[in-house]
């Protein structure tokens, strides 16, 4: 059965009232994304892949994709980039940092699991959408945009000013399963729509939804995304958020510019820096 034939079925049987909130979010985001000129095109792994930057080796085995990079730094260029339901792709990084960039026509699907033992970075102008079962597990940032970086910025991150992030997509970021970051951050970036229905978990991090033609990500502590140019997009959050610091950013930090916020969002305190609205930990020690 064809994508959409799947679609209309599940939209009958939501109508029939037997399907769940979550069911009716996926729904949702599939319309979302079916609705462009892509067609779905969920494979079971990434395809064509190359390193552009840095190196290293892509190697299948099954359903299963592990990528070896060496040094600190890399860059591939994909013509797809999906997961399937029961597929795996492994990315032994180090503490370093990949930049995964789609050149292809299709959007990504994280039906499957994405594991790093460093950072993560999945850029694709045509949309990203992690499923319901799909995981994605980090040691360091994780990062989901359709606003792309320049090869030479991502290879060499400037010491100041935070790295650029530009594009004029109107795709959408959508997370509907298990984001997790062990010892870093994870962002979630476009210049429309951003939504999390699902779990993001940094404990030792930031969490950042962010909407904008230009953003910037910094690597200190207090300032970690900024949105340099805004757009006419929205974040909503209906999911679960935990991490030591949590920033939802639309027209530059507007909190009131946000689509909505009905889920949970922990942290233990609040700030205001440089006019953005901040859910900050508490690392106070009491005595």
């Amino acid at each position: 059965m064809s994508p959409a034939a799947k679609l209309a079925r599940l939209q009958r049987t939501s109508r029939n009232g037997r399907s769940s909130r979550k069911l009716s979010l996926f729904i949702a985001a599939l319309t979302v994304l079916l609705s462009g000129r892509h067609a779905f095109a969920a494979g079971p792994l990434p395809q064509g892949g190359r390193f552009v930057g840095g190196s290293g080796s892509i190697a299948q085995n099954g359903t299963n994709l592990n990528i070896a990079q060496t040094g600190s730094r890399g860059i591939i260029e994909w013509d797809s980039f999906s997961i399937g339901r029961s597929a795996t792709v492994s990315i032994s990084n180090g503490t370093g940092a990949t930049l995964n960039r789609v050149t292809g026509n299709d959007f990504s699907a994280i039906m499957g699991t994405l594991n790093g033992t460093g950072s993560v970075y999945l850029v694709n102008p045509h949309g990203v959408l992690i499923g319901r079962n799909g995981v994605i597990s980090t040691g360091g940032r994780f990062v989901a945009s359709t606003l792309d970086i320049t090869n030479d910025t991502f290879l060499n991150p400037p010491a100041i000013g935070g790295s650029l992030y530009t594009g004029n997509s109107t795709a959408n970021v959508i997370n509907l399963g298990k984001l997790m970051s062990s010892g870093g951050d994870v962002f979630l970036v476009s210049a429309n729509k951003v939504t999390n229905a699902g779990t993001i978990d940094a404990p030792n991090g930031n969490a950042e939804l962010a909407v904008g033609r230009q953003a910037r990500l910094f690597d200190d502590n207090d300032r970690q995304v900024s949105v340099d140019l805004g757009s006419s997009g929205t974040v909503t959050n209906t999911g679960t958020v935990q991490a030591a610091i949590i920033n939802l950013q639309a027209a530059d930090g507007n909190i009131f510019a946000l689509a909505g916020h009905s889920g949970a969002l922990r942290a233990t305190g609040t700030a205001t820096r440089a006019g953005h609205v901040w859910l900050v930990a508490n690392t106070e020690t009491a005595t």
